[in-house]
C-alpha cells in the first residue's frame, strides 16, 4: 500500500486532469507573462556548438512506386489504342468483334503488361539509389 502523504496514481491523473484544463481554460499566452520567453531570451546556437551536437545523415531518393506502376499502366494504354487504330482496315475485314471490345480486351492486356514494365524499373531505380 502507498503512504498517506503519497497519492494513488488516480489521484494524480485526476490531479494532472485538473491542472490541464486550468491550463486550457486561461487563453493564450503572451511574450513577457511568466513561463514564456521573451525574445531577447532565446538563444541562436552558434556555428560550432551546431557542428558539435549535428548527426551526420545521408539523403537517399527513392522512386515512388505508384508512379512507376500508374504510369507504366497509362503508356499501356495509350499503346493500346495507337495498336487497335493502326490494326483497322477501312474496308471493315479486320475482326467480328466490335473495335470497343478490341480496345478493351488489347488495353486491358497492355495495361497489366505496363504496369508490370513499371514496378520492375521502380524496383531497378531503388536498388540503384541504395547505391
Amino acid at each position: 500500500m502507498s503512504s498517506p502523504e503519497e497519492p494513488t496514481r488516480e489521484q494524480a491523473t485526476a490531479e494532472q486532469a485538473t491542472a490541464e484544463q486550468a491550463e486550457l481554460s486561461e487563453g493564450p499566452v503572451a511574450p513577457g507573462e511568466p513561463g514564456v520567453p521573451t525574445a531577447e531570451e532565446l538563444t541562436v546556437p552558434t556555428a560550432e556548438e551546431l557542428a558539435r551536437i549535428a548527426l551526420p545523415a545521408t539523403v537517399r531518393r527513392a522512386p515512388r512506386y505508384r508512379a512507376f506502376i500508374v504510369a507504366g499502366a497509362v503508356l499501356g494504354l495509350v499503346l493500346a489504342l495507337v495498336v487497335v487504330l493502326a490494326g483497322l482496315t477501312r474496308d471493315g475485314s479486320g475482326t467480328d468483334a466490335g473495335t470497343g471490345i478490341v480496345l478493351a480486351f488489347v488495353g486491358g492486356v497492355l495495361a497489366l503488361v505496363g504496369a508490370a514494365v513499371g514496378a520492375v524499373l521502380a524496383v531497378v531505380v531503388d536498388r540503384r539509389s541504395r547505391g
